[in-house]
């Protein structure tokens, strides 16, 4: 059976407290459903993607809470789940590589995201899972400045950053209950809180950093604090391409302190305190959130802050992004067509996203033209294949 390149048919994920606009202008989305829609997310490849043969840019919108119930917002005739595709031959589709390493389901999952203001919050390290917990390495791109939390600061007692979080949560669980029995308006408690917080704001336990644009960050080891923050110098939060292991939130995700959010019906999200903690990796080696200066007066690279190594590759340069035994995406630079080492398949699926520009698969004597915003799937099948473009683009290649 022969397998051809498909349309990715992105998911976009309403989020009442953060997100905003960006990712549907960078899409040239302009409907208004969506325009008017705080976005906070949207996934570009996970295991319930929906693919398409069409190029009509169709997209869909769920709320956080309800992922499986999309609209759409013009369902082409021939969508079809990811993962049908994969069952009728999973190393054609996925790659013998792939197959080998994860089985017959895609285990990464990509996001193209906007947040601020997001919970402080960890993974747990692989081989130290606990409980319901699942390790979920995962890798951040910011494709804008950025701001963010990552680490504890040295010397923080982590028994009073505990203590704190608990008192803050206590008293957020109270106020909900007065906005729910209509005591107390939503606005009124959301002060309160944020007047509660900022008398000891969890924040003096944690590294805080400015985060330049096209600054990699690689949290694959897991078991780190973390955090997307927000301010008057970025006005639309955090843009970050991120690539990570497929694993439910509900069963990943551990988190101590959410920033005194709380939504319009007076609810806050339920926190896992005691699990944070206990997944929290204290080590100091993994804690420094800076580069160091060495002896000799060199900088060494930060454990999770990176600088990407570039290659030449005839016309096309070649920025290793992330490298781990989960995932690889690599940003390809090319202003004309090319055709070679990195556009083979090798054991693996492709993902390619758009950052820049407009670029077109050419394979099999068709084309296959992605816009910036948009993605495309390439089974492992294809083995080469090659890009062209008339003007400088950049395209984020994920495999396995």
């Amino acid at each position: 059976m022969q397998f051809s390149p498909r349309y990715i048919i992105p998911l976009l994920v309403e989020q009442p407290t953060w997100g905003g606009g960006y990712i549907a202008e960078f899409k040239g989305i302009t409907d208004d459903s969506v325009t008017g829609t705080r976005v906070g997310q949207a996934f570009e490849l996970f295991s319930g993607s929906q693919l398409t043969s069409e190029a009509n840019q169709s997209y869909a919108v769920a709320s956080a809470t309800q992922l499986d119930q999309p609209r759409y917002s013009q369902k082409p005739t021939d969508a079809h789940s990811l993962q049908t595709l994969i069952d009728q031959d999973p190393v054609q589709v996925l790659g013998e590589k792939a197959v080998a390493k994860n089985g017959t389901a895609l285990s990464v999952l990509i996001k193209f995201t906007q947040a601020q203001n997001n919970s402080y919050q960890v993974h747990v390290r692989p081989g130290k899972e606990f409980g319901k917990w699942q390790a979920k390495p995962e890798s951040w791109y910011f494709l804008e400045p950025g701001k963010a939390t990552l680490g504890l600061k040295a010397g923080c007692s982590v028994s009073e950053y505990k203590e704190r979080c608990i008192e803050i949560n206590t008293f957020a669980q109270q106020l909900s209950k007065t906005v729910q029995t209509g005591q107390k308006s939503v606005a009124q408690a959301r002060a309160e809180l944020r007047s509660y917080i900022e008398q000891d704001h969890p924040q003096r336990f944690v590294n805080t950093l400015a985060i330049p644009k096209n600054q990699v960050i690689d949290l694959s080891e897991g078991g780190v604090h973390h955090s997307w923050e927000m301010g008057p110098e970025l006005p639309q939060g955090n843009i970050v391409y991120e690539v990570q292991c497929d694993v439910m939130d509900e069963f990943c995700t551990l988190r101590s302190f959410d920033q005194g959010n709380m939504k319009e019906d007076g609810k806050v999200r339920p926190l896992t305190i005691e699990d944070y903690f206990t997944a929290l990796d204290t080590r100091p080696e993994v804690n420094t959130a800076a580069k160091r200066s060495l002896a000799d007066g060199q900088r060494a690279e930060d454990k999770y802050l990176q600088t990407p190594q570039a290659t030449l590759d005839g016309s096309v340069t070649v920025k290793t992004l992330f490298e781990n035994q989960y995932y690889t995406t690599l940003a390809i630079e090319l202003g004309s067509s090319y055709q070679g080492v990195y556009s083979q398949t090798s054991g693996s699926w492709h993902h390619l996203f758009v950052q820049a520009g407009e670029v077109s698969v050419v394979w099999d004597g068709k084309k296959w033209p992605i816009a910036k915003g948009w993605s495309l799937f390439i089974p492992a099948s294809i083995g080469s294949y090659a890009l062209e473009t008339q003007l400088p683009s950049v395209v984020l290649q994920t495999s396995v």
